[in-house]
């Protein structure tokens, strides 16, 4: 029986052993990295800075234009064409966009079919697969419903017909004055 005593008695000793020789070696591991301790505190602000940078994003996305700081991403987002406004206002507004975000005619293609909705998405349904992402076939699909050439005579009567009315302010008949004769005659310009 003192053999197998001595059996366990040598077997726990090993165990112990091995047991500090482990922490030993984890001290050792722990201590060879506190000069790397700063790692855990960037990876931690970064991923703030992350989360603060897309709630700041969600935040705005409820206006007409989200501004982002990464110079890779879209600085102003154009806002979304429903067909109810003048087309003409949309498409300087969205051509503006484009000119900041400095896109290329591919990129305001793509960028001008995702800000449809629904009138002008219906515009956007209605094309051939390979023309919904050119620029050019796209504005000219959505000029011919929302702003079709046949209006042109229509504006120019208006224009002619142009008075004050009692309500009407001097700069608010200005604004018609000049919006009627941009419709009537754009061709001239």
């Amino acid at each position: 029986m003192s053999n197998i005593d001595d059996q366990i008695a040598e077997i726990s000793r090993q165990i112990q052993a091995l047991s500090e020789s482990t922490i030993q070696h984890g001290q050792s591991f722990i201590s060879s990295t506190s000069k790397d301790q700063d790692v855990r505190p960037k990876v931690v602000e970064s991923k703030d800075r992350y989360f603060h940078h897309k709630q700041e994003l969600t935040k705005n996305q409820s206006t007409a234009h989200t501004v982002c700081s990464d110079s890779n991403d879209v600085k102003i987002k154009p806002s979304k064409y429903d067909g109810t406004t003048p087309w003409i206002d949309y498409l300087s507004h969205f051509e503006m966009c484009a000119l900041v975000n400095e896109w290329s005619e591919h990129q305001k293609g793509l960028y001008l079919a995702v800000s449809l909705i629904e009138q002008a998405q219906a515009v956007l349904g209605d094309l051939p697969k390979e023309k919904r992402q050119i620029f050019s076939d796209l504005v000219n699909a959505l000029e011919e419903r929302f702003a079709p050439s046949s209006q042109t005579e229509l504006h120019r009567v208006q224009f002619k017909e142009c008075r004050q009315k009692a309500s009407d302010t001097l700069p608010g008949l200005g604004q018609s004055v000049r919006r009627l004769s941009n419709l009537a005659y754009r061709l001239l310009r």
